[in-house]
């Protein structure tokens, strides 16, 4: 809704202005607006997403030979979408 948008705006410059003065209300503000996004379906919306995005990219990177390039190429596309926080 435009108003769960504006309070996650209204977190997200909270959090960042408070992690930048190196206030540990940061931390609060982050995890109230991880709330709201995972209430609101963004998160799923977005893992989605990535994944997608991800699998295109491995279809794309295939072709290539064999190579340690290549191969990062690929652990970076994973690590994109397994990484924790």
């Amino acid at each position: 809704t435009p108003a769960q948008r504006g309070e996650a705006l209204r977190l997200l410059e909270q959090a960042c202005g408070d992690f930048a003065a190196g206030d540990a209300r940061a931390s609060e503000a982050a995890a109230e607006l991880a709330s709201i996004l995972a209430d609101s379906g963004s998160l799923r919306y977005a893992r989605q997403r990535a994944l997608l995005l991800v699998e295109q990219a491995r279809e794309a990177i295939a072709p290539l030979a064999g190579s340690g390039a290549r191969s990062a190429l690929l652990a970076m596309a994973d690590a994109v979408v397994n990484r924790a926080f």
